[in-house]
This record gives C-alpha cells, structure tokens and sequence, in this order.
C-alpha cells in the first residue's frame, strides 16, 4: 500500500469515527486482506445511511478535514449510493493527484438490510499495522457481485475471495443473501 493510500484511509476513518458513522474497508483494500492482493488506487468504504440526503450531508461535515469534493450529492447507481471524496494532494503528499474515498452504501432490492447486516458482520483485522473493520469475506464477495456489473475485475476479486478463504466462506450466507439482493446469477457463475 502506497503512503497517500494509507493516508487517505486514516484521514477517512479519522472522520467517520469523528461523525460517529459505522464502517468498515470494503473494495480493493478489502480484496488485500481476504482475496488475492492486487493494486488498487482508491479507499472503498461500506456504510449504512438511510438516505441519499443524509449521504450528501456526511460528505459535506466531512469534507473540511482534509477532503475535496467536487459534488457532495452521491452517484446513484441502480445497486448502490457512492459519496465520492479525494484527499487533498497537500496531504496526500507527492503523489500528483488526489486519492478518491468512496464511501459506498448498498442500495435496491435488500440493500437497506444488508448495509447494517455487513457492518454487523464485519470483522475487526489488522491492517497495514491499525486495527480496523473489513467487511467479512461473504459480503465482500457480494459486495463486488452487486455495486457495479460492468467491471470485469470484480468478478476475478470475487473470486479470488471465494478462492483464498475456501470451505471456510458461509455458502448457506452467501446464496441465501444473494437471492435477496437480486445477484443470485451472477454468484452461480463463481459455482456457489
């Protein structure tokens, strides 16, 4: 993990701490700790907010310490609500660009459950020397399986998930969760 990248995810947990926002790593971070490590250039964070409204005003309180926003109001996607963040280059140092922190809170069919049910779940790890949450490895593979159907990669870090953790991974969780989220059929092509 890169410096700035650390640094943005300090500074992000730092401020939902402060705002007293459960959450917990999910994204490419995540992948790192249950998955097969890759490069990933961003902060990807779960949380359970009840509203788009309330999403753009946690961008907004938090945007003073250190973040930049172009547009508090969320992406709204079909699946999820991503409030998008960048640590401001003086602090990310050196790096030439903003890190991007998304904060991503799943949205649709069963998305409203299954935002707090992750959080629940979600195990305290050590990571890169701090402890902190990580979305459990099941809702990590869910979690790619529904945010975004268009990226390839999801699949292989879904994968590669399901491939690392083994016979260990909740399948009864997993496809129990995925028919009320609506990507039972996408976790049948990984062979659960």
């Amino acid at each position: 993990m890169t410096v700035p990248l650390l640094a943005a995810l300090r500074a992000a947990h730092s401020a939902l701490e402060a705002e007293a926002v459960p959450h917990a790593i999910a994204g490419g971070l995540a992948v790192n700790v249950w998955g097969r490590p890759r490069e990933t250039v961003d902060v990807d964070l779960a949380l359970a907010v009840s509203s788009i409204d309330e999403l753009t005003s946690l961008v907004m309180r938090i945007q003073p310490r250190g973040f930049l926003t172009l547009d508090p109001r969320p992406l709204v996607f079909s699946r999820a609500w991503v409030g998008r963040l960048a640590l401001d280059p003086d602090i990310a140092r050196g790096l030439g660009r903003p890190i991007t922190v998304d904060l991503v809170r799943p949205a649709g069919r069963g998305g409203d459950a299954w935002s707090r049910a992750l959080l629940d779940r979600a195990p305290e790890v050590e990571v890169f020397g701090e402890t902190l949450r990580v979305v459990a490895p099941e809702d990590l593979v869910l979690f790619k399986l529904l945010v975004r159907e268009d990226r390839g990669y999801d699949l292989e870090d879904a994968r590669s998930v399901i491939d690392r953790v083994g016979r260990s991974l909740d399948s009864r969780y997993l496809v129990s969760t995925a028919l009320r989220l609506g990507v039972r059929g996408r976790l049948r092509k990984l062979g659960i």
